[in-house]
Parts: C-alpha cells; structure tokens; sequence
C-alpha cells in the first residue's frame, strides 16, 4: 500500500519517518546543485531537522509525555506526541527547545565555518557556513508567531496564564491564519516587489 511518509531510523525508541515532500525536495536539491553538493545539503538539512524535533522531544520526554514519532516534511519536522503539556512553562520549555538547538548549531556552524580553511561552497560562504545560516533560517521561521508553530506555542504559553488555554490557543489560531494569509499573498506578488 502507498504510503507518504518512510520510516528511515529510530533514535532512543523514537520512529523517524521522512515525508514524500522532503524526498521531492532532496531530489530538487541535487538536481539543482549538482549531485554531490545537493545530497550534502540535503543531508545536512535532514540532520538539522531531526536535531530540531529530538530537542523538542527530549523535553516533551522529561515531561512525561511519549512522542509516537518524528516526521521530516518539506516545511520542516513534527514531532507527534500523544499529548503535550498543559502546563505554560512545560510548553514554553517544549517549544523553545528545538529553535534553541537549531541557535546552537547555527551559531557552532558559523564560529567553525570563519576559522576553519574550507573553499566556498554557495553564496561564497563555505559549506559550514551555509549550514549555520540555514540553521538561522530555521530558527527565524519556527518562531513565527503562529499557531502549531513553535512561535504559536511559546505565545501560547505565554498568554495562557491571563486568558486560559482555550482562548489563548483561538488568539494563536486566527493570528496564524493571518500570516497565511500575509504569506499566500507575498507568494502570489513577483519578486521584484518583494
């Protein structure tokens, strides 16, 4: 039976799966950037994400929630858990987790790729370099303050205390849907106006 997600490897009990959309991707990636360069940052990316999502889980764990699996999708990664904290400093800590060990590797990435003699790679940075930046990448973008992002729900947690879960989580959900609805219509806007 077809399936789009591909379990790829377990780590500490936890299934990693990749989604079909991540495969498209890396067969974008080394169509693009020529075989061997695009399966380095392909895997690269692939490593930084699982890091990403075993942040996530790692807290998630201590908590005394189980995490069912890891999915890597084109947009990122989902750690899917039976149930998440409801406590607002466990989910703040969940959340911030993963953005905080993307930080880690982006600012190691950097530090490393400035002292390290590598030729460039891309975008005259050498390849650890660029492997710092997309980590930065992927840290800017998780914390958008949108709902399931982590952004979505650190803000969550924070506004829980005053207002309540549940109408935090409505404020995070239309504030989410606002920004897809910013991005759908600079995604439709041609790049010069960008």
């Amino acid at each position: 039976m077809f399936s789009s997600s591909y379990k790829i490897a377990r780590i500490w009990g936890i299934p990693i799966k990749v989604d079909l959309s991540l495969i498209v991707l890396l067969v974008y990636f080394s169509l693009y950037f020529g075989l061997a360069r695009g399966l380095l940052m392909a895997a690269s990316l692939l490593a930084s994400i699982v890091l990403h999502e075993l942040g996530h889980s790692i807290v998630a764990i201590r908590k005394g929630c189980r995490v069912r699996e890891i999915t890597l999708m084109f947009i990122g990664g989902a750690a899917q858990m039976e149930r998440i904290p409801t406590r607002p400093l466990d989910e703040f800590l969940m959340a911030a987790a993963g953005p905080a060990v993307s930080f880690a590797i982006g600012i190691a990435s950097v530090w490393a790729g400035n002292h390290l003699p590598l030729r460039p790679f891309i975008f005259d940075l050498n390849f650890i370099q660029w492997l710092g930046l997309a980590n930065f990448v992927l840290v800017a973008f998780n914390l958008l303050p949108a709902f399931p992002m982590d952004g979505g729900r650190i803000l969550r947690s924070a506004l829980t205390p005053k207002l309540g879960r549940l109408r935090a989580t409505r404020i995070d959900a239309r504030l989410g849907k606002t920004m897809d609805i910013i991005f759908w219509v600079i995604g439709l806007l041609p790049p010069q106006q960008w």
